[in-house]
């Protein structure tokens, strides 16, 4: 059963001139900018997704809140606090052009036991989905996401469920799906995470070229087949990427810090979301915490109130995927 939730239980807030972007760098072909959360005493930690109009999505860490995560959607005009009716955390994780938002809530028990379970965000009213989480919407409202009989597509309320071969039980997780069908995720092996393709039932699994084994994860997928992900060195450095029909791009956010006294660019960078202008959007590694930032090709040309106006976005940085919950399905 799918219950609905209206407009009271979300805040608008602020304008976006109140967003600051912090820093703004060259690197590798991309223009980086580091983005800064339009609330008193609230944690920038990443940005989760990017339509093709500039909103946006993510999570914030929210200290005068009691250190309690923050889901936000920005859509051009302000931001919107997400939080579901009784839940105790949410966490927004995809959206579509029309600006409807997928994520989870977690809801903790009197046997501190965590319930996690997948929403849909629409006009200003929650829909609960029977699943564990939802992860990312097409402009078809295809859901994709990930449940107790395993990863998903969610077409109108009927679910078509993905296990790759040879992942270990529970192994398969989809994250992002495009307006063709084209879904991207992560399977687990006895090696570790890798990437994967599905598309018209055919599962094409691929690694970074400079990731040590078991170490790719993908997150988005745009309508060029452009995927956006994560993978992590021999050395233990996280570092974003950008797969173009198996042509890597390695993404290092210039802002990143390993430590308070290390060099920039010494931490990790994840990708997370990317949309139809190849924008990609994600988190780094800052010396205390994670923080967002936005991409893009340094030959787009940027407007003068870059980020100050439209494409501002606060967030999710780094999350930790896979926690002990109860899951419902």
């Amino acid at each position: 059963m799918r219950l609905s939730f209206t407009k009271p239980h979300c805040a608008a807030i602020a304008m976006s001139s109140l967003l600051s972007v912090a820093q703004v760098s060259h690197a590798a072909g991309y223009v980086y900018s580091n983005l800064n959360f339009p609330f008193s005493g609230i944690v920038v930690q990443g940005v989760r997704g990017i339509n093709a109009n500039g909103e946006a999505v993510g999570n914030s860490f929210n200290p005068p809140n009691g250190g309690r995560q923050t889901a936000y959607l920005y859509n051009g005009a302000g931001f919107t606090t997400l939080n579901v009716p009784s839940s105790n955390v949410t966490y927004a994780m995809g959206l579509n052009n029309s600006g409807e938002v997928v994520g989870y809530f977690d809801t903790y028990t009197a046997s501190y036991a965590t319930l996690q379970q997948g929403f849909l965000y629409t006009g200003g009213s929650y829909t609960i989905l029977p699943v564990s989480e939802a992860d990312g919407i097409n402009n078809s409202n295809e859901i994709v996401g990930n449940s107790a009989n395993g990863a998903f597509i969610d077409n109108g309320g009927v679910f078509t469920y993905l296990n790759y071969p040879n992942a270990i039980p529970g192994g398969t997780n989809a994250y992002g799906i495009n307006d063709n069908g084209e879904v991207v995720g992560t399977f687990v092996d006895a090696v570790g995470n890798h990437g994967f393709t599905y598309y018209n039932g055919i599962f094409t699994p691929f690694d970074a070229p400079n990731a040590a084994p078991g170490a790719t994860q993908a997150y988005g997928v745009n309508n060029s087949g452009e995927v956006a992900g994560t993978f992590q060195d021999a050395h233990g450095v996280s570092h974003g990427f950008l797969d173009n029909g198996g042509n890597f791009i390695t993404l290092n956010c210039p802002f990143s810090q390993s430590s308070f006294t290390a060099p920039s660019g010494s931490g990790s960078t994840y990708a997370y979301g990317i949309n139809a202008a190849g924008a990609i959007v994600g988190a780094y590694q800052g010396a205390d915490r994670q923080y967002g930032y936005k991409a893009v090709l340094s030959a787009v040309p940027l407007p003068a109130a870059f980020w100050q106006l439209g494409s501002a976005f606060a967030a999710f940085g780094g999350f930790s995927r896979r926690k002990c919950l109860l899951r419902r399905n």
